[in-house]
């Protein structure tokens, strides 16, 4: 829904036909955006999931799993390198269906591959140790204070700057609590650094916690008013004073989410 609302608003209702553009809608990743592009554009465009990782882990004997950043970016690079000059779109969706219904994680149907000639797995007999297992993954877990901040029944929101972390989406400002802060400290000082001004603190409006794939966070949430200082926000690609009714209409990341529901449920008591 927040993907459609933003192509309605800033692509005029067209699906973007570019890897930067697309990337930009909220919910999609460079999966998403392969497939799109390949399958819906004829794009030369790889796609990676699970089931393309294993087969080219098996089919070129890669020690790779994507675990970390540097195998991921391994791997899409190899897809690449295989892409044909065109009919993408089906070159991806037959190496998925291969990896689904064929090059299976366990007992592979491998005399009925297309491609059991050339695998290096199958040549070997080594289809049980490719790709190699994943390690476990370590949980970052952040304390954040985030403020919403009122004006004549406006709230101020700031769109995150493209290029970094779920880049793109709407948020309330707020960051990361320091050691030896407390949760007030914490937002008095985020405050004055993204937007300038000092504030006055007010109820807290709850605590949130969200996980995502590699780290999670407890958000602590307060109710907040202006006081002093001239707003000039530095680390947002955009701002706006909205109305709480109106959030629905910009695309939040996951943990604001239901800040935005508390809002919209409160609104006309706030």
């Amino acid at each position: 829904r927040k993907s459609a609302i933003q192509i309605q608003h800033e692509f005029n209702g067209k699906v973007p036909d570019s890897m930067e553009k697309i990337l930009k809608l909220p919910g999609v990743g460079r999966y998403s955006a392969g497939a799109v592009l390949s399958i819906a554009f004829d794009k030369k465009v790889p796609v990676l999931d699970g089931n393309v990782k294993r087969v080219l882990s098996r089919l070129m004997l890669l020690n790779e799993n994507g675990n970390n950043k540097q195998s991921e970016t391994r791997l899409w690079n190899t897809m690449e390198d295989f892409l044909p000059e065109k009919r993408c779109g089906d070159f991806n969706q037959a190496f998925m269906e291969l990896g689904a219904t064929v090059c299976l994680p366990k007992n592979p149907f491998c005399k009925e591959c297309p491609l059991k000639r050339i695998c290096e797995a199958n040549q070997s007999d080594k289809q049980d140790f490719f790709p190699p297992p994943k390690t476990a993954v370590k949980i970052s877990r952040i304390q954040v204070s985030a403020a919403v901040i009122f004006k004549k029944g406006y709230v101020y929101i700031q769109k995150r700057k493209a290029k970094g972390l779920m880049g793109g989406l709407w948020e309330f400002p707020g960051g990361k609590i320091e050691s030896g802060e407390t949760e007030i400290e914490c937002l008095r000082r985020e405050i004055k650094e993204e937007l300038g001004v000092n504030i006055r603190i007010g109820e807290k409006l709850m605590t949130h916690r969200h996980s995502y794939t590699r780290f999670q966070v407890t958000l602590h949430v307060f109710q907040c008013q202006m006081h002093s200082g001239k707003l000039s926000p530095s680390v947002c690609d955009d701002w706006k004073w909205v109305k709480p009714d109106e959030l629905n209409q910009y695309p939040f990341p996951a943990a604001n989410v239901k800040i935005v529901k508390l809002l919209n449920k409160n609104s006309k008591n706030l």
